[in-house]
């Protein structure tokens, strides 16, 4: 969905709103927005207490059937500035009557949009809270401002519309709609190719659901260092075993040290600390026998380097971080097939329009 579209939409919007309740599409807008562009929600509220509903939305509509009169004279005195300006060079809201010079205008206008405020604008005179219509804003500000001011339009509407997102994709400016459900999950698709999740605002994952999602990205943060090592080497379970009978991490900087054999005080090269390979505890200052371990208080021929005495907590880890490794592999193999799908479908239907495109113009050219 183009920008344009986002407008025509929004436009739309206001006018049903505008005309169902009789209210001039402006404040028709400032409603809306009070209730994040929810129709059905604002009918509720506005017929439940009208209002109360107004106010809550700093609006007062004037009790009066006749429209304020214009100043009929030549010249016409700004309040803002106080100088005397000729009828053309003055502007005046429709609803309340207050005039002011162009230039003013301008100058407020241009400060507010600055600001971010877009339909919240109100008129300048002290104590009046009436809306400025968008045709007052589209006429007196610069066509910069003039952009931005669309701009920031057509973010509030998408921001608070249940039915419309933003492509999360780099460089799209596009918005997502109509969502359609595979499996359990809700996925949109932008018009350049990208594929989110309604829910979740991420790149779609059907037929996985939000909350599983986010569970195993969890899971993947946490092991984020180890998990890329075991990819990256193609570690598998066989191998964890090897690691789990013949390696342990230092106790003191975590770095993966390997006992070829020799006694049990092991020396970490990285940081030069000295600990028992049996009990993974500093070696000093209860340690004095290399073959013994004061922890264990066994000898060397009774806790050898076998798999039955190792931790078995920490070989459960390593298992469970193959698991996660195999899974892993999985998940990046699918998103990359699942880009390259896209790819072909969207090089295709290029190829397409090309064929067409050609064809018409051989048509034309034997046509003369």
């Amino acid at each position: 969905m183009s920008t344009e579209t986002i407008s025509s939409l929004r436009a739309l919007q206001i006018k049903e709103v505008s005309e169902v309740l009789e209210i001039k599409e402006n404040i028709a807008e400032a409603l809306l927005a009070k209730v994040k562009w929810n129709q059905d929600k604002l009918m509720t509220e506005y017929f439940n207490d009208q209002e109360a509903f107004l106010k809550s939305a700093g609006i007062e509509l004037r009790k009066e059937d006749k429209p304020p009169k214009e100043p009929s004279q030549d010249q016409v005195d700004c309040t803002i500035c106080f100088d005397s300006y000729p009828r053309d060079a003055v502007t005046s809201m429709d609803t309340c009557g207050h005039t002011f010079c162009n230039d003013c205008w301008s100058d407020m206008l241009e400060v507010q949009i600055k600001e971010g405020h877009t339909f919240d604008i109100s008129c300048m005179h002290t104590g009046c809270a009436e809306l400025v219509p968008p045709s007052i804003v589209d006429r007196l500000v610069c066509p910069e401002t003039r952009l931005k001011y669309s701009r920031f339009l057509s973010k509030t509407f998408v921001e608070h519309a249940q039915h419309i997102r933003w492509c999360p994709a780099p460089g799209c400016d596009n918005a997502i709609t109509d969502p359609v459900t595979e499996g359990k999950i809700r996925v949109a698709t932008c018009t350049c190719g990208n594929r989110i999740c309604w829910d979740c605002q991420k790149e779609a994952h059907p037929p996985i659901a939000c909350k599983f999602l986010e569970q195993f990205e969890e899971i993947v943060r946490k092991d984020e260092k180890n998990l890329g090592f075991m990819i990256d080497n193609n570690l598998d379970a066989n191998t964890l075993k090897w690691m789990q009978e013949n390696t342990k991490q230092c106790p003191f900087c975590g770095v993966v040290v390997q006992k070829h054999n020799g006694c049990y005080c092991m020396t970490c090269k990285k940081c030069n600390q000295n600990w028992c390979w049996l009990c993974s505890q500093a070696w000093a200052p209860t340690h004095t026998n290399h073959f013994k371990c004061t922890t264990y208080k066994a000898g060397g021929s009774q806790l050898s380097n076998k798999p039955r005495y190792k931790d078995k907590d920490t070989f459960k880890s390593r298992l469970h971080l193959e698991k996660l490794a195999h899974y892993c592999k999985l998940f990046q193999e699918q998103t990359k097939a699942i880009q390259l799908e896209s790819n072909s479908e969207l090089k295709t239907t290029d190829e397409n329009k090309v064929k067409a495109l050609k064809a018409e113009f051989e048509s034309l050219d034997t046509s003369f």
